[in-house]
Order: structure tokens, then sequence, then C-alpha cells
């Protein structure tokens, strides 16, 4: 047998045993005796080393240092303990918050769509009759980007606890009040949980000017003034003529002014807020901007998920379509959507499994590809769910055991489509497994 060294798997010894010598001895790296043993058995030698040298004391190496009057062992009498309370050194937090906490810049216009649409829904659970809308209006010249809705407004009060504290959120707390009183299809309307959405607005613009008409009998107009800075104005507008609801103006940077540009802000809805349910209005069209209903709020025909899958992944074509309606767990998984299997080549081998994800009917992110279970990676699609909870900056989802919920659930489905179309369309069920085959083979061994 030829020599083994054993330093490949324990580098500290340097040790080479001879298939005929029982016993050896060796040195390891500092040069110290060491014994091996043969022990004869599947674990191979047994190795026993020489005692170290004795390391010095710290005292002994630097006397110098060493003060024998402190010991570690002593004990210490504590004074007195004293309290405080933990603050923040930045002359520009609100700022810094919205830059570090987001990775895309454009994701202002998504904080302040989502703002406009929560305070309409509110409004609609308060009992308003009127139909909520958005308006959005670009002004290239004035570099000023504007978000109109005619939800419940805000009085004073609730500007200062809500606009001036970081993380105190309205919409979280009507949520709970929803729930409270049994009203859960209101409260998965709403959408805010964190409280931070302004600081958004912050990254592509300067100054911000938010004035806000309360729907509560009397309120005046009041207008919440800041730079992003920890600064802030608040006062009282003597308008009558004011509608209810919030206005945000926003001041562009020079560096951002490509967001005033109308088909860029069309887009921008489109991605974050196309199945809103509150109609999304840009400058003077009088038609919205999103679509605001999807095949699955209705009894849609196949070939309408067709279609709506084709728009929103135009590169692939369209094998089948799995419908997805799940409540399950009593109701605490919840998801709606679509998967379908792609066309493409037998001989060609591509992984998919990549899913676009809304929580609240609103775009949290695409190319997700750890929601589906690994085996079903011949699948992509579009999901909209209540359960799964955002990431703080609404650009991920945790993955927690909401997360684990929702992929056994999906994973059951996907089955069960499998096995029906087994039974009811053989040959497609040939089709998909002929087309998908090194995929799925490949990772039902991995996850078995």
């Amino acid at each position: 047998m030829p020599a083994i060294l054993l330093a490949l798997s324990m580098p500290f010894w340097i040790v080479q045993v001879n298939e005929t010598a029982p016993d050896f001895t060796g040195t390891n790296s500092n040069g110290l005796a060491t014994r091996v043993q043969s022990s004869g058995g599947l674990l191979g030698p047994r190795m026993i080393r020489s005692p170290r040298p004795r390391i010095p004391s710290f005292a002994q190496v630097c006397p110098m240092l060493y003060s024998p009057r402190i010991s570690i062992g002593d004990p210490m009498t504590p004074t007195d303990p004293t309290s405080g309370k933990m603050t923040i050194n930045l002359p520009n937090v609100i700022r810094t918050l919205g830059e570090y906490l987001y990775s895309d810049p454009n994701v202002a216009v998504r904080e302040l769509l989502q703002n406009a649409h929560d305070t309409c829904v509110v409004a609609q659970a308060s009992g308003v009759q009127s139909q909520p809308a958005i308006h959005v209006h670009t002004d290239a010249v004035e570099r000023i980007l504007v978000f109109q809705d005619n939800g419940a407004g805000m009085t004073e009060e609730e500007v200062r606890k809500f606009l001036t504290v970081i993380g105190s959120s309205r919409t979280d707390e009507v949520r709970k009040q929803l729930e409270d009183l049994g009203q859960r299809d209101v409260a998965d309307r709403l959408i805010g949980r964190f409280g931070i959405g302004l600081l958004a607005a912050f990254i592509i613009g300067n100054r911000v000017e938010f004035r806000s008409r309360s729907r509560t009998p009397g309120s005046p107009v009041i207008l919440w003034e800041c730079d992003g800075g920890p600064e802030y104005r608040i006062s009282t507008i003597d308008k009558t003529d004011f509608p209810f609801g919030t206005e945000v103006v926003l001041h562009v940077s020079p560096e951002y002014l490509g967001v005033l540009n109308t088909a860029e802000i069309e887009q921008l809805i489109h991605r974050y807020a196309d199945l809103l349910r509150v109609p999304i209005y840009l400058d003077n069209n009088p038609r919205p901007v999103n679509v605001m209903n999807a095949p699955w709020d209705e009894s849609a025909t196949p070939e309408q998920y067709r279609e709506f899958l084709q728009s929103r992944f135009p590169d692939d074509g369209i094998l089948d379509v799995i419908p997805l309606d799940i409540n399950e767990d009593g109701g605490a998984t919840r998801v709606k959507g679509a998967l379908f299997v792609p066309e493409q080549e037998q001989f060609i081998v591509r992984e998919h499994g990549d899913l676009t994800i809304y929580c609240h009917r609103y775009f949290v992110c695409d190319d997700e590809r750890k929601l589906l279970p690994q085996w079903a990676r011949f699948v992509r699609g579009i999901i909209d769910t209540p359960t799964l909870r955002e990431m703080a900056s609404r650009e991920a989802v945790l993955h927690d055991e909401n997360f684990e919920r929702v992929q056994i659930a999906l994973g059951r489905t996907i089955l069960s489509y499998l096995t029906d179309r087994h039974k009811t369309a053989p040959k497609l069920f040939r089709d998909i497994v002929a087309t998908h085959n090194t995929v799925m083979k490949a990772w039902a061994i991995e996850s078995d």
C-alpha cells in the first residue's frame, strides 16, 4: 500500500504510516514526539500525542505590563446604575434611512402609491360611498411629482403621530381594528405595515410637502413639510375648497428627473400597482393605468388565463395553465394566482421555478426561486397571497413558517394537477413529462 499522509485530513500532524509497522513514531509540526498505534479497525491508526510544553503566562511574557494589584478573578463592586435613551446622531436621518433601506430608487413611487391606496381603503371601511381614486401628476418644468387621493385624510394629531414618528403605522393600526371586528376581507386589502414608506420619497426627492384634509367633521387642511433632515414644519391652511384626502408633492432631485417621464411613471404603475382595485390615473388621461382585475378574480376561461400570463411572460410559450385558489389551515394559508408549464424543445434542458409575488395585490418581487418545491422547477407563474410576510423594504418575502406553509400548499396543488392530467389528458401529460423530463427526474431524486 502506498504511503498515506495524515496531514491531508489533519494538517497539524506530519506523520507517515508504513503498512508493515503496527506501531510507529513521528513528529508533529512543532517537533514534538508522537506515537501512533495501529487499531486494526475501520477508523485506521490511533494517534497519541505527547504533552505540549507549558505555555508561559502573560505575567511571565510581559512583566512590565502586568499589575498584581488587579486580578481577573477579583470581585468588583458596581456603582449605582443609571438609565438613558438611545439616540441617533444623523443630520439627515430620514434621507439616510431611505437610501439604505431600499435598493431601487423607483420604490419611492411604489410607496407613495401604496400610501394613497391604503387611505382610500380606510375611507371605504369607514363607510365612505364615493368611488376611490388616485391621481398622479408630473411636472417636468417645476420638477415635481404629485400623488393625490380622495381617501380618509389625516387630522393634525394623526399627522404628528404617524408622519413624524418613524415606524408608527396608521395602516397597521386600522388593520388590527378591522381584524378585531371580524372584517378580515377588508383588512387583507391594506398593504402598509411598517410605518416607514414615506422614507422612500427622500431617495429621489429633496423636499416633501404633505397636505391632508381629514373626513372628520370640521377638520382643516394640514400642511407637513420636510427636506429629509431631523426637522419638519407643520401648519394649518385656510383653504375650504381643498377636497377630502391627501396630496403629496415630491420635489425631485436633479439626478432623478427621469422619473418625471410619463412613460416611465406609467411603467412603474403597471409594475407595482396593476392589480390594485383602486383606479390610478396619470396626468390628464381619463382612463386608469392599472388593469385592477386578474383572471382569478372572476370565472375566467383557460384562454383568458393564457392571455394574462402571456402578457407577463412574453418570451415563453404556454403548454398548460394551473389556476391557483388555495384556502387551507382554516384560512391561514391563502394563495391565488396562476402557474404555467412553459413550452420548449424536448432536447433543451432548462430550469424554471421562478414566481412573481404579490402580497395583498401589490407587487413584491420577481424571480422568487425558493417558494416552489425543488421538484417543481418545470413551472413558472404569478401568485397573490396575504399569507406571506414582506421584508421591511418590501423587496422580498420572509422565509418563515408562513413561507413553508405556502410552499407545501403549492406542492400539493401541482401534484394534484399532474395526477388529474394523467387521468384526463394523458397526451398532454406525456408532453409535459417529455418536455421537462430531465429537470423533473433530477429534482425528484434530489428531493426524495
